[in-house]
């Protein structure tokens, strides 16, 4: 089994940046022989919100991360959020230090950002 962690730190509006890494995690997580560890830091934070995605025209990312949610990819959130989360984000995430995020990145087999 491979361990792959996920990094996103940039606001989601504005880049497909966000959409695309949430699409490769999936076919990564739909794959028996990876776990997905999905780290949400800073700025990307908001991509585990409830956004309006058709007004900004941007990919789908809710769809994405409530899909990641329940294949059972590893969500992981840095401390500080203080906003509501998806609901299927919301029942499998967990919150992390800056200090947590840099173990699971050196422990990784594979590291996206």
């Amino acid at each position: 089994m491979k361990k792959v962690a996920v990094l996103f730190t940039e606001f989601p509006l504005g880049t497909n940046s966000t959409g695309e890494k949430l699409r490769m995690s999936l076919g990564l997580t739909l794959n028996d022989d990876n776990e997905v560890h999905l780290l949400f830091m800073g700025k990307g934070r908001h991509a585990l919100e409830a956004l309006d995605e058709s007004a900004a025209h941007m990919q789908p990312v809710n769809k994405h991360v409530s899909m990641l949610a329940r294949l059972g990819a590893r969500i992981y959130v840095e401390t500080g959020g203080g906003f509501g989360y998806l609901p299927d984000a919301a029942a499998k995430l967990k919150v992390i230090q800056a200090a947590d995020a840099r173990a699971l990145i050196n422990e990784a087999d594979a590291f996206i950002h």
